[in-house]
C-alpha cells in the first residue's frame, strides 16, 4: 500500500504517524480520510490491492455517497458490469471477510461494506440479466454455500451469472439440512453448486456431496465446488466427489454449461 505522502517539513513524529498509524486505518478500513479519494484505476486487468483497499474504506465509510460514485465514475470510463463484479466487488467482499477473520476489522464493517456491495448487485441486477440465451427447461442450478459459512457474497453474484445464462436458480440463499435433502430429492437439478469460502472440512463436504447424488431426483447430476482452497489445492476437487471447480461465477457457469451437456 502506498503511504501518504508527508510534508517536507514533516517532524519525526508526523513521519511515525504517516508510516505506521495511517497504513493500520486504511487495513481495518475505518479510516476517516477520504480527502484523497484516488481517480478509478482503468478498466482493464485486475484491480490492484490498493485499489480493493480503498473501495473497502468507501464502502464503509459513513455515507454510502462515495462510494456509489466511485462505481458511477468506473463505468462511464467504460467498466461493464461483468468487469465490477468479478475484478472489483468479489475481490473487495473476500478482503472484508479476510479483515474480520484477521481481527483487522469488525463485524460493523464486515457487514456495512457486504450490505452496500449486495445492494449495489441488486440495484444492477435489471441491466446485468438482460442477454439472448438457451432456455432448456434442464437449466436448473442449486447453489449453496459449505453449511455454517458465514462469507456469502460470492454465491450472490454467481447467482447473477446464472440468471444472465437462463438458468433457473434455486437454493439462496440459504437451504441446509432435511430442507435440502426434501428439495434435492423433489426437484430435478441439473447441477449444484456448493461455495466453500473458509476452511473446508473435507469430510463435512465429502459426505454433502455423497447425499446430494444419494438422494437427487437426477441420477446424474454434476457438482461444482468453487472457493480459495480448491484454487490452491484443485486436486481436493475429485478427493470431495465433485466433478468440476470454478475460479470465479463465469466459470461456474461454463463449467455447469459442460456438466449438462453430458446428461
Amino acid at each position: 500500500m502506498t503511504a501518504l505522502a508527508a510534508p517536507d517539513t514533516a517532524s519525526g513524529l508526523q513521519g511515525a504517524i504517516e508510516s505506521q498509524i495511517i497504513p493500520r486505518l486504511v487495513l481495518s478500513c475505518r479510516s476517516s480520510i477520504h480527502q484523497q479519494t484516488s481517480t478509478p484505476p482503468a478498466v482493464s486487468g485486475k484491480v490492484g490491492q490498493e485499489q480493493i483497499e480503498n473501495f473497502c474504506r468507501l464502502l464503509t465509510a459513513p455515507e454510502p455517497q462515495e462510494a456509489d460514485r466511485y462505481v458511477a465514475e468506473l463505468r462511464q470510463q467504460g467498466a461493464s458490469l461483468e468487469w465490477l463484479y468479478l475484478e472489483l466487488f468479489g475481490p473487495t467482499a473476500r478482503y472484508l471477510g479476510y479483515l474480520w477473520e484477521e481481527d483487522l476489522g469488525d463485524f460493523v464493517d464486515t457487514t456495512l461494506g457486504v450490505g452496500r456491495l449486495q445492494r449495489m448487485v441488486r440495484d444492477f441486477s435489471p441491466e446485468f440479466r438482460i442477454s439472448k440465451g438457451n432456455h432448456d427447461s434442464r437449466r436448473r442450478v442449486l447453489l449453496m454455500p459449505m453449511p455454517g459459512e458465514n462469507h456469502t457474497f460470492g454465491l450472490t453474484l454467481v447467482a447473477e451469472f446464472f440468471h444472465r445464462a437462463h438458468w433457473h436458480v434455486w437454493g439462496w440463499p440459504l437451504v441446509e439440512g432435511n430442507d435440502l435433502i426434501k428439495l434435492i430429492h423433489k426437484e430435478w437439478f441439473a447441477v449444484v453448486g456448493i461455495s466453500v469460502a473458509g476452511q473446508v472440512n473435507l469430510g463435512g463436504l465429502t459426505s454433502l456431496i455423497r447425499d446430494l447424488r444419494r438422494e437427487s431426483a437426477n441420477s446424474t447430476i454434476g457438482v461444482v465446488v468453487g472457493g480459495p482452497i480448491f484454487l490452491t489445492q484443485p486436486d481436493l476437487t475429485r478427493k470431495v466427489g465433485a466433478d468440476a471447480m470454478a475460479v470465479d461465477a463465469r466459470q461456474a457457469v461454463q463449467q455447469a454449461e459442460s456438466l449438462l451437456d453430458l446428461t
